[in-house]
């Protein structure tokens, strides 16, 4: 056998499994980074819909909140009448 039958060959196979290990490796690399852009678009978007909910939710409770203190201001205007009209009584419930 001749030294060229044994090592061309070799070589060949060496040079070939280089080549397809670089190609395989950025092959994955890019598969990789696709990967992980879908993954932050997912990330994203839910985090674009939690902050939807959410701003609904605050809108959703301002609103709650303008109604108590409505509600509220109401309520202590009406009690304020009563201590007036309260006081105007003594404490055998005879106007003064």
């Amino acid at each position: 056998m001749e030294y060229n039958e044994i090592v061309i060959p070799s070589v060949t196979g060496v040079i070939t499994a280089f080549i397809g290990w670089v190609a395989g490796k950025r092959k994955e690399d890019a598969e990789l980074k696709a990967s992980d852009l879908d993954n932050v678009d997912k990330a994203v978007q839910i985090w674009q819909d939690l902050a939807e909910k959410m701003s609904n939710k605050v809108d959703a409770l301002s609103s709650q909140v303008e109604a108590l203190q409505k509600e509220n201001l109401e309520l202590r205007n009406i009690i304020a009448d009563l201590k007036q009209k309260l006081d105007k009584f003594d404490e055998n419930n005879q106007v003064q």
